[in-house]
Parts: C-alpha cells; structure tokens; sequence
C-alpha cells in the first residue's frame, strides 16, 4: 500500500505505507502524520515480485479532532457529529477587563 500527497504517474506511486502479507485482508488502516487534505492511496499485487498494474484510489480527507477533544466541548459529542467551540466574540481576553486603552485586541498570550 502506498500514499501519495499528488497524483500518483510512470513508476512513482508514492510513500510505501504498508504491506497485507495474506490475500484475505481487505483493508487498510493509515494513522500516520494525517492531514486534511487530498491522499492518493495506490495498491499493488505481489506474488513473489510487484506486479506493474496498480489499483489507485482517491480520498479527501476533511479537517478533525479526537472524540476526546469534541467532548471537552460537548459532552454528547459523537464519532461523526460536528462541534463548534465557544464563540468569543471580544478576542481572547474577553473576559478581563481592560486595564490598557491601548492594548485593545491584542491576545492575552501575546503581552
């Protein structure tokens, strides 16, 4: 199993990424260094030596967190279910006051 950030062409097929070393596997788990992006996944047959045709997929993948932190914003979350953090509608320090006129809108971590 190979992974390729561009459209796999020629010999190129990206990163190996993995092998299934018995033929009645039928999946694939890729849990290193994702992003969301666009991934070019390539399989390849082997029996005894690569076999020059590859079956390629496409997958986009979306932006995420971990259930662990969906649920630090809501606790009902699920696997699959959107969140939105806290809207925070002064900046980062909105809820101290203003000791500084001139340090208006400036992040908290920042001074």
């Amino acid at each position: 199993v190979y992974r390729s950030t561009s459209k796999p062409g020629g010999d190129y097929l990206g990163l190996p990424m993995g092998e299934v070393p018995v033929g009645n596997v039928v999946s694939f788990e890729d849990t290193f260094n994702l992003e969301p992006t666009t991934y070019w996944y390539s399989v390849v047959a082997t029996n005894g030596a690569e076999s020059r045709a590859a079956a390629t997929i496409e997958v986009k993948l979306p932006p995420g967190i971990s259930l662990v932190d969906a649920k630090t914003i809501d606790p009902r979350a699920k696997p699959g279910d959107v969140v939105s953090p806290p809207r925070r509608p002064f900046g980062t320090d909105y809820d101290r006051p203003m000791t500084n006129p001139k340090s208006a809108g400036r992040c908290a971590c920042a001074r």
